[in-house]
């Protein structure tokens, strides 16, 4: 059961008190290990959102407690995880891809130079999306997004993907993300028809 209240007493020598919840209920026992957020101490006065529990006495406590401030620091940190995650995803997912680019050119289903073009494009694309950054930071010059969906277009999504994720760059926009999307499964239908008439192309190229 969750409750919320205002915390009325405190002793911080001792790291307890009781909070008094807004429904008129009975105050109820705070201790400071039941702080979500330890890393501070609770003030008198500040209104707190806990879960109600009982101990082995059956007395209620409140567990699990914590202030406005607490949840949005907890929230940012579960976003930075996730944004941790993802980008932990995301470049598992292209180094991947260029494995199975050098998979495939050793078996001869592409040209042999398909996985130096698509890491060189990655390279370049990561080295523009960290300029821009910079360059919008510091409100000089930018590069023009044309020139980072030609790059994606090109061959280089993997690594802007990877940049878009590590750098947080052009994450967000929705209409560059879009346009990203349709440039990224463009290059992958060049690819298939690279694969697909593969014996149309000089043998010079496996």
């Amino acid at each position: 059961m969750k409750g919320k209240g205002h915390l009325s007493q405190w002793n911080d020598d001792r790291g307890f008190g009781f909070i008094t919840p807004v429904n008129g209920d009975k105050p109820v026992f705070l201790h400071i290990k039941a702080m979500a957020n330890r890393s501070r101490r609770p003030t008198v006065g500040e209104l707190l959102s806990y879960e109600l529990a009982q101990d082995k006495q059956g007395r209620w406590q409140a567990l699990n407690a914590m202030s406005t401030n607490d949840k949005q620091q907890l929230r940012q940190q579960n976003k930075r995880n996730k944004q941790y995650q993802r980008q932990r995803g995301t470049a598992k997912y292209s180094l991947l891809f260029l494995l199975l680019l050098a998979l495939a050119s050793w078996q001869h289903w592409l040209p042999k130079y398909t996985p130096v073009w698509y890491l060189a494009l990655s390279v370049i694309s990561y080295i523009s999306y960290a300029l821009d950054k910079r360059a919008a930071q510091q409100d000089r010059w930018r590069i023009s997004e044309s020139t980072l969906q030609l790059q994606a277009l090109l061959g280089g999504w993997p690594g802007a993907l990877l940049a878009q994720q590590r750098l947080r760059h052009k994450s967000v926009k929705t209409a560059f993300r879009r346009v990203f999307w349709v440039m990224l499964l463009l290059n992958l239908a060049a690819l298939f028809a690279l694969y697909h008439y593969r014996h149309a192309l000089p043998a010079l190229l496996y």
